[in-house]
């Protein structure tokens, strides 16, 4: 047994996996929503004639400049409450998130594990079906222009799950964390953990593992100013070309005024889509009747089988 496979059978775990796993919240199961614009639904619903697309852009180009920073802030003062024990690695303030990935594609029909360097992207949902908050994105004067798409969650995993199969990316669904006091209590019950098994012999492994859990933790600590986002995750990590060996995705690129923001497409059975709603709308009944119809007969022209379709009941007069 190699050093690092023993520390984490010390840790009490069988695997690396199992150990990580214990300190992640559950992937979320219930509905998602995902709010956008009208351009942004005519692409997502009607811009791919076999597929609902959706879009996750890599996660250092997103509008939140804090974006896979805050846990090295929680993990930072977490650290000096341990500052007082002795026979501990030091400079462990030094370590940073890990940017490979132990990998299990399916090639060939067996099972290979791979470790590559990999690049992480993000498609944002919401836990709400219908927030002001996020409408809020979405404001034209004294209009709303935006729509909010349901998912079916266990769909889209079965989706992205036959999508990556054979190839090194994974995907998981995720809440987010807001509240800094159950930050904090996750990364030190963590570090407590690690430590206790420390010995000189193991001071790779206890940076190893650090390192893999901070990669994992990156992107689901955000700050408390974001909460009225509710937010839910979904993370690709996709391999990194090489000189070998090309992206496992194709990388297109987009622009937001002069901002570069690289991409991947995740085309999915149209199965996925639960729900569909309007924004806040200074509609009469009548009005809103009419473009529910509207709608369902759009979304039945173009192969959805669900046409759920509703408006916010947001109670807005201006």
């Amino acid at each position: 047994m190699c050093l690092l496979d023993e520390f984490y059978n010390n840790l009490g775990a069988s695997s690396q996996h199992e150990f990580h796993e214990k300190f992640m919240p559950e992937q979320y199961k219930e509905k998602i929503y995902h709010y956008t614009s009208p351009s942004g639904l005519a692409s997502i619903l009607f811009g791919n004639s076999e597929a609902l697309t959706l879009r996750a852009s890599r996660y250092d180009t997103q509008n939140d400049t804090s974006e896979g920073e805050v846990v090295m802030e929680v993990y930072r003062k977490v650290l000096k409450k341990f500052s007082n024990i002795e026979n501990i690695p030091k400079n462990l303030d030094n370590i940073k998130p890990t940017r490979t990935l132990l990998m299990y594609p399916e090639i060939n029909g067996k099972i290979k594990i791979t470790r590559p360097e990999c690049e992480k992207y993000i498609c944002c949902f919401s836990k709400n079906p219908d927030s002001l908050p996020m409408w809020n994105y979405y404001s034209k004067g004294n209009a709303y222009e935006g729509y909010n798409i349901g998912l079916d969650v266990n769909e889209f995993n079965n989706c992205l799950g036959k999508i990556y199969k054979n190839i090194e990316v994974s995907s998981k669904v995720y809440p987010i964390i807001y509240d800094e006091d159950e930050q904090e209590k996750l990364v030190e019950s963590f570090i407590k953990k690690v430590l206790s098994q420390y010995s000189p012999k193991h001071d790779f492994s206890v940076r190893y593992t650090i390192s893999n859990q901070l990669a994992m933790w990156q992107l689901l600590f955000k700050s408390k100013y974001f909460k009225h986002e509710e937010e839910v995750r979904v993370i690709i990590n996709v391999a990194k070309k090489t000189s070998s060996k090309k992206s496992p995705l194709d990388i297109k690129y987009r622009a937001n005024g002069m901002y570069i923001i690289p991409y991947i497409e995740m085309n999915l059975d149209k199965e996925c889509l639960s729900s569909l709603m309007f924004g806040p709308q200074q509609w009469n009944d009548e009005q809103k009747n009419h473009q529910i119809k509207i709608m369902k007969n759009m979304l039945v022209e173009n192969g959805y089988s669900k046409n759920n379709v509703v408006c916010s009941k947001m109670p807005l007069r201006y």
